[in-house]
């Protein structure tokens, strides 16, 4: 297994990504898949989508528990 390797994001590796356009759609902005959350543990599932959401994704999919996904929909 290989080791993981860190990177550190600078200013001008963020300069250097495009932003969306302010008029573009959903499709543009991308996609996120959140995978998690349980009975007892729904939260981190919650906050990493909506922290998704919040930083412009312009979908957002949360694969978590049967029993959880009824009041993850409602919270989303």
């Amino acid at each position: 297994m290989a080791a993981a390797r860190i990177r550190t994001l600078t200013a001008t590796a963020l300069r250097a990504m495009p932003l969306p356009s302010p008029g573009g759609d959903k499709e543009q902005r991308g996609r996120v898949l959140v995978v998690g959350g349980s009975m007892r543990v729904p939260g981190a599932a919650l906050l990493a989508g909506e922290a998704a959401l919040r930083a412009g994704a312009g979908k957002l999919q949360i694969a978590t528990a049967a029993s959880v996904a009824p009041a993850m929909a409602l919270a989303v």
